[in-house]
């Protein structure tokens, strides 16, 4: 609660004097940033639409946590056009599409998580049901109502705020969580997150005991991409937090802009997708360079390179071993006649 009357504090002084350009410029710059994450999510879900071999549970949610990303950025262009301050039920309304797919892929992020720690628990029973319908269709019911559920109680709280309910920026869905509901819900994502970073420690422990059974698996390829990614989401969302508890605490000036500059690693976060396991996942490396030669082929250019360099090379070393054997060919005979002529020259001294 603490943190909203300081948030609210510094509201009033945009109200008073106008957004300034400062907050306008990082609001940009956060824009771009999602569009460069829309595009890179976008790529990763068509890959994993077109893909043979990105087939599975694993994947499936992987490409649904994609979709769900590719729905939520584009609508942070609503500060871009209009960051003029509003009541809160405003805010939760121009909010309610990204509010219930930003929390969808928050729990998304989790359901990929538990998917992998059952493939390491159960892996007879994972491998029996990761394609079946019924698994991914009771993991995709409970993501959608977790997500239907934020969004209902934010609506359900709307009533208890008065007329003179603070104003906001509205710049993300979380503005819109007010009052009581809106600490409630900051527990629940806290939790969340907790939980899919529990797994990986899980998986980790699980994985590292027994090294040669999952040497090469799948399990084993995908999971220092999984771990990255939610190491990038979870320090976005943790670090963005000790800022705001920080900054109120010790009373820093233009709070605002901090703690929306702090919401922006988890933007950074969730455009690392592509990125993150096309560095670290050679099944999504081969299948982005498969679908997008032109930008995802930068090592076989090089390598194309080296051959010709290597090409040069042989072809260099080979005319130097010609010219060689060619010297030897043409220097051997005249010794050979040399030799003869001194051997006659010995035969006729002893007669």
């Amino acid at each position: 609660m603490f943190l909203f009357r300081e948030i609210f504090k510094e509201l009033r002084h945009f109200q008073r004097d106008g957004v300034p350009l400062a907050v306008l410029a990082l609001i940009v710059i956060r824009f771009l940033i999602a569009i460069i994450g829309i595009l890179f999510n976008a790529s990763l879900l068509y890959v994993a639409v077109n893909t043979y071999d990105l087939q599975g549970s694993c994947n499936f949610l992987i490409a649904f946590n994609a979709f769900c990303l590719v729905i939520f950025m584009p609508f942070m262009s609503i500060s871009v056009f209009n960051h003029s301050l509003m009541p809160v039920q405003t805010c939760f309304w121009w909010e309610l599409v990204p509010m219930f797919f930003g929390n969808l892929f928050m729990v998304s992020t989790l359901a990929v998580a538990f998917d992998r720690l059952l493939s390491v628990l159960l892996p007879a029973w994972h491998t029996s049901q990761n394609k079946e319908f019924n698994y991914l269709g009771s993991l995709l019911t409970l993501c959608i109502l977790y997500a239907g559920c934020i969004v209902y109680f934010c609506y359900a709280a709307l009533p208890q705020l008065t007329a003179d309910s603070p104003t906001v920026i509205c710049l993300n869905p979380s503005d819109s969580y007010q009052g009581g509901i809106g600490t409630i819900l900051f527990v629940v994502s806290l939790v969340v997150v907790t939980l899919c970073i529990l797994c990986y420690a899980i998986i980790w422990v699980i994985v590292r005991k027994n090294r040669t059974k999952w040497n090469g698996t799948f399990t084993m390829k995908i999971l220092t991409s999984l771990s990255v990614l939610i190491f990038i989401i979870s320090f976005g969302y943790f670090f963005a937090i000790v800022i705001r508890i920080i900054s109120s605490l010790w009373k820093i000036a233009n709070f605002a802009y901090i703690t929306f500059v702090s919401s922006m690693f988890s933007t950074i976060a969730m455009a690392a997708n592509a990125p993150v396991l096309y560095i670290y996942s050679s099944d999504y490396q081969n299948a982005l360079r498969q679908h997008f030669p032109r930008l995802f082929k930068p090592q076989q250019r090089q390598m194309r390179g080296s051959n010709a360099f290597n090409n040069n090379n042989n072809r260099n070393w080979a005319t130097l071993s010609l010219a060689a054997v060619d010297r030897t060919t043409r220097v051997a005979p005249i010794n050979v006649r040399g030799a003869a002529a001194e051997t006659k020259r010995q035969g006729n001294g002893q007669n």
